[in-house]
C-alpha cells in the first residue's frame, strides 16, 4: 500500500473532436512509499494541478463500404 490519491476532474467538450480536462490531485503517502522510493523524510501530502487536451481526429477512422451487387 503506497497511499491514497484523490482526484477532482473538470471536463469540457470544446469541439466535436476535442475535449479539455483540468484536474487537481492530492496524494496521501504511506510509510511504505518512503521505503520504496528511498527518499528520506518525504512529504506526507503531495498535490498538483494538471490540464490535458484530448484530441480524437476523424481522419483516422475507417469504415469499409459494403459491396453493392451488380445486376
Amino acid at each position: 500500500y503506497l497511499g491514497t490519491e484523490i482526484d477532482i476532474v473538470f471536463t469540457q467538450k470544446l469541439l466535436a473532436f476535442a475535449t479539455l480536462k483540468i484536474g487537481y490531485s492530492h496524494m496521501f503517502a504511506s510509510d511504505s512509499m518512503e521505503i520504496l522510493k528511498g527518499v528520506p523524510e518525504p512529504a506526507d501530502n503531495q498535490f498538483w494541478g494538471w490540464a490535458m487536451l484530448v484530441v480524437k481526429p476523424n481522419f483516422l477512422k475507417w469504415s469499409p463500404k459494403p459491396e453493392v451487387p451488380s445486376e
